[in-house]
């Protein structure tokens, strides 16, 4: 099993600093069009992917929209469901599903 790198895997393999990486990453325009591709060579070369659960925690938001409602296959709450899932992907949400009887949970991709 391979061990992911982390963004500071990265910024040692391209001798730059962490905050580097991460504007590389995240598209800033403050690096130099050298720094980029060095430090592009190294997330390639590292197989580097970024840990979106991390950067949701640091961000302070999931991305997924939560529902409770008591039966998914109700056709009353299976049309309230919809709205949710269709205002959400445009935005890149998921969703997760909750029926309080069966304690069923399911995750629905970008809605």
């Amino acid at each position: 099993m391979r061990v992911s790198s982390s963004l500071k895997d990265v910024a040692a393999r391209a001798g730059v600093s962490a905050r580097t990486v991460s504007n590389v990453v995240n598209g800033s325009a403050r690096v130099s069009a050298q720094t980029r591709q060095r430090v592009q060579e190294a997330i390639d070369e590292l197989g580097y992917r970024p840990n979106l659960a991390a950067r949701n925690l640091r961000a302070g938001r999931t991305g997924v929209i939560g529902l409770a409602i008591p039966e998914l296959h109700s056709p009353y709450f299976g049309e309230l469901a919809q709205p949710a899932g269709r205002r959400g992907s445009p935005h890149g949400h998921g969703r997760w599903s909750s029926t309080r009887r069966t304690g069923t949970r399911r995750r629905s991709g970008g809605c």
